[in-house]
């Protein structure tokens, strides 16, 4: 008699928030769709640091508020507990979206955080499609202090890679969805990437530091957040500020000025126009998962002087329709999944080392 395949063990998901009964909402929710919620609990009562603590936990949802003294604790702790997965839900989003349809596009996020595959939708459940929710996909932690004026303070005189001068310099822009297609592009690259990139990426100021700390962890590039008078250089990412506009100077350093009055912070458009000015036909743009139109001004300024623009295509964005808009205007060079772009911009950087190198030949 032939025995029944074993059921896959459903994933074991972690719900920490501020509110009681959006905590609870999106227990019901995970449940509905096929994941066990093994530990629920308040930022003031986040298990200790052990593993063990976490009750088997694969990944861990939240649902804080931005700006809150116990969430900010709560944040703090978790930047050095357990390394498990961190996945932000806006609780907007819990008490306006459609349950069912909400439940399985969280499902599918955690899933993939965790390394699974996503569960079996129910029957009777449509095939789920992501949508523009108002998810943030980054841990949180504390912003750059600021000196009076405004400015950084403790900036090093040279951040953001080794000390080679990038050969390029790519502005990357995302925004809903953009922290994983993040995670997944730059830990394709190899720390001996001659380019050297600046990202802009729609979030809240509280949430930035430990963006740019959880992409450290997935790549061999150096990423951290930008401040006055960084030096970028080959190998290194500088995550913009909130709050902030960048200018380089002739070497490559960061100037980091108010933003002023602009839709999106931080901006795409402002980041990439600062990029072209600097490195002109030696800047690239990559437009990432996002909803709006921010970096569209950007591209057309990269393509203006030269440079080159890619876009993460379409199925493989939580929202597309960003760099959607910067295709129809004919921007996109190329397009692909974020790790089809990274090998992409691998194999460019190998052909642009060949070509130096017959250069030197022939001199």
């Amino acid at each position: 008699m032939a025995m029944p395949e074993p059921r896959a063990q459903p994933l074991r998901v972690a719900v920490v928030g501020t509110a009681e009964a959006e905590r609870r909402s999106l227990c019901r929710l995970l449940a509905a769709a096929g994941l066990e919620v093994v530990l629920e609990v308040s930022p003031e009562a986040l298990p200790c640091e052990r593993i063990e603590d976490w009750r088997g936990a694969e990944v861990i949802l939240l649902d804080l508020d931005d700006g809150d003294e116990a969430s900010m604790a709560c944040l703090a702790r978790l930047a050095e507990g357990p390394p498990l997965p961190l996945v932000f839900v806006d609780g907007e989003t819990v008490r306006s979206s459609a349950g069912v349809r909400l439940g399985r596009v969280l499902a599918e996020k955690l899933a993939a955080e965790a390394g699974r595959a996503p569960p079996a939708p129910p029957r009777e459940a449509a095939p789920a499609r992501a949508q523009p929710l108002r998810v943030v996909d980054a841990a949180a932690g504390r912003a750059p202090e600021r000196a009076e004026g405004g400015e950084e303070t403790g900036a090093p005189a040279a951040a953001g890679g080794g000390g080679e001068v990038p050969v390029e310099v790519w502005g990357l822009g995302a925004s809903i969805g953009g922290p994983q297609a993040l995670k997944r592009f730059l830990s394709r690259l190899p720390a001996d990437l001659p380019f050297g990139f600046v990202l802009a990426q729609h979030i809240g100021e509280n949430f930035l530091d430990l963006l740019a700390h959880q992409l450290d962890r997935e790549t061999a590039l150096r990423v951290r957040v930008a401040r006055d008078g960084d030096r970028l250089g080959a190998g290194g990412v500088l995550v913009v500020p909130v709050g902030r506009a960048p200018a380089f100077c002739a070497d490559g350093r960061v100037r980091l000025r108010p933003l002023g009055e602009s839709v999106y912070d931080p901006s795409i458009d402002r980041t990439l126009e600062a990029v072209a000015a600097a490195w002109g036909e030696r800047a690239g743009a990559i437009l990432f998962s996002g909803m709006g139109d921010d970096g569209l001004r950007g591209c057309h300024e990269i393509v203006r002087r030269g440079g080159t623009v890619w876009a993460q295509e379409p199925e493989s964005c939580v929202v597309s329709s960003m760099a959607d808009q910067a295709r129809e205007r004919g921007y996109v060079g190329f397009s692909g999944t974020p790790e089809q772009l990274a090998d992409h911009l691998r194999a460019r950087a190998l052909r642009l080392a060949r070509a130096a190198a017959r250069v030197r030949g022939g001199s």
